[in-house]
Order: C-alpha cells, then structure tokens, then sequence
C-alpha cells in the first residue's frame, strides 16, 4: 500500500537485524544549484508500531550517515544539529499497524554535488524486531 494506492511496490529495511540496507539515488541536483539546502520528497511507510521497539534506523546522505529515526504514525521530524540534515514524514493514509505518506529530506549544499544525483539510504541500527521503513519507488510525487 501506499499513500496513494492500495496495491504498490515497496523496497523494505526491516529491522530484524543490525545493517539491513536499502539505498536509492535522487534526481541530479541542478547545476546552476545555488540555494543554502535542497529538499527531497519521496513516498514511503513506516511499520509494525505493535512490534519491540528497537534503535530504529539512519538515513544516509551520499555515504554519510545523516540522521536517526524510527517509526511513527504521526507528523514527525528528526534532525541531526552536527550533519544540518532534517527529515520529516507526513502521515497521508493509515493501515493500523502501519502508516504510508510522503517523507522530506532537507540537505545543506555542502552536502550536496550540483550535477549529480544525492545517493539517499537507509539501515537499521539495531534487530530483534519485524518494525520497518519502506520505499515507494515512484519516479514523482507532489511537493506538498
């Protein structure tokens, strides 16, 4: 499922065990990028709220870890003071007990490579539960 259909694909890091990994780029970051920070959308769901609560996970920027997160089934924003990365999910539909909307990554331009695409993934810290991050793999998503 996702925020948008009953019936979508999904790239899933469950939080079974330590390291599990997905990764995905994003379109090229324009070569004329002039801004202070650039911000990505992408759909996808977080799951499985009624299993143990572990570490959770780290959304990786271009190789570096960027930020921690975890589940959750409302509004929410995480953000790392040291990498400057911000990453917000916006519940759109729930599926007790799991939650699809759209995430927003925002990313200072020193992190960034005008010309070339960020490379966005995602691990799970920890194991010992079936909680999960999935990735819609949708070329497009609305802004808002």
């Amino acid at each position: 499922k996702s925020y948008r259909e009953n019936n979508a694909p999904y790239f899933v890091c469950r939080q079974s065990e330590q390291g599990h990994r997905i990764e995905w780029e994003t379109r090229a970051v324009p070569r004329d990028f002039t801004g202070e920070h650039a911000t990505f959308v992408f759909a996808g769901a977080l799951g499985w709220k009624t299993e143990p609560q572990t570490e959770g996970f780290t959304l990786h920027v271009n190789g570096e870890p960027a930020v921690d997160f975890d589940i959750s089934d409302t509004d929410q924003t995480w953000q790392n003071d040291k990498t400057c990365v911000t990453l917000t999910f916006r519940p759109k539909r729930l599926f007790p007990p799991d939650t699809t909307g759209l995430f927003y990554v925002d990313v200072p331009k020193a992190k960034l490579q005008p010309g070339k695409p960020c490379v966005f993934a995602v691990t799970s810290k920890s194991g010992g539960s079936q909680r999960w991050f999935g990735l819609n793999p949708y070329k497009t998503v609305p802004e808002k």
